[in-house]
Order: C-alpha cells, then structure tokens, then sequence
C-alpha cells in the first residue's frame, strides 16, 4: 500500500511492551488518519492475541495460535479483554473462551 508523501509511521502504528508474568509481549495498535484505532494484536511466545478485525479461519489454516478479544480503544484494555474466540491451536494450548 502506497503512503501519503510525510506520514509519520509513530502516527499510524503504536508498538508497546507488556511485561507478563512469562515474559514480555509486544502491543500493537495501527490507527487510522482520524487518530481512531482500527486494529489491535499482542505478539507474545507462543501465538497472538487479536481484536475482532483479523479473520481467525485464514490463521487456522496458517497454524497460528490465536485468541481474539473485542471492543476495545487501548493495548492496555487489551491486554485484560476476555477471550470471544480462539484457533485450534490455541485450544491445543489449553486456551478457554472467557480468560481474560
């Protein structure tokens, strides 16, 4: 995807570390021009965790380890949002719906 001559990269993507438990994770908030979040997803260990936006089914088939959360504005909330869905393989890692 082509982008506008002067964007600012930090404008659009938000990178954070988490630090849980068994180490550390990284945030990832990729924003629209408005300054409003579009997507959301946590890079940890053993998989990812992902807001409504991503298509589980193309990361099943992938073999990706995924959890998906929804409706929230930050990678804080993130972080403490409950488990709507999940990939087989994250089923495979012990992964319940409801965890937050």
């Amino acid at each position: 995807m082509a982008q506008d001559k002067g964007t600012d990269i930090s404008k659009v993507i938000e990178l954070k570390d988490i630090h849980l438990t068994k180490g550390i994770a990284t945030g990832i908030k990729i924003m629209r021009d408005n300054n409003r979040p579009v997507a959301f997803m946590i890079k940890a260990a053993k998989g990812f965790a992902v807001c409504g936006h991503f298509n589980l089914k193309t990361m099943e088939k992938s073999g990706i380890s995924v959890i998906q959360f929804v409706g929230v504005k930050s990678i804080e909330e993130a972080v403490d949002a409950k488990v709507v869905d999940m990939t087989s393989q994250a089923k495979n890692l012990g992964v319940k719906k409801g965890w937050v």
